[in-house]
């Protein structure tokens, strides 16, 4: 039960961004020695050595005030690679004048992109498009260019 239960939440870790626009506090997430949130996080399953989970009090007297809406601490398996965006951006040999571009992950506008943290083997390519999801239909005829973090869904 255990087992599943760490593969079910490592699944929910995989990024999908569909729920980004939400406004509800989102729990304050700490992966080895990198900061995030649950919506900025890409990592499946098989990454993942061990996760717990502080809530109220436990949370903010451990990481302070940035915990307040509970804390992930996350621990990954030997041989993990975890990138920000320079390094994704650098891997993926995106020119400089490109680096300003809003960033999408899986077409998907990414509010905070400073916070992305992702496992190398998880991104499968990174593009330049205007190709992404809309959340306003007034967006939809834009042809404003986007950075896109292709991400795989497949986390077995």
């Amino acid at each position: 039960m255990k087992r599943f239960l760490l593969a079910l939440f490592g699944w929910a870790l995989v990024l999908t961004v569909h729920a980004q626009n939400q406004t509800q506090p989102t729990p304050y997430v700490v992966i080895d020695n990198f900061t995030t949130d649950i919506k900025h996080l890409v990592i499946g399953p098989k990454h993942i050595k061990e996760v717990s989970v502080l809530k109220g009090t436990n949370a903010v007297k451990k990481l302070g005030d940035k915990a307040e809406h509970g804390a992930v601490i996350i621990t990954t398996k030997p041989g993990t690679t975890l990138l920000q965006l320079n390094q994704i951006l650098d891997k993926y040999n995106i020119p400089e004048a490109d680096r300003k571009l809003r960033v999408c992950i899986n077409k998907t506008l990414v509010r905070q992109p400073e916070l992305i943290v992702a496992e190398a083997s998880e991104i499968q390519t990174v593009e330049i498009t205007t190709d992404r999801y809309w959340q306003n239909a007034e967006d939809a005829n834009s042809s404003e260019r986007f950075i896109n973090i292709k991400a795989t869904s497949n986390t077995k």
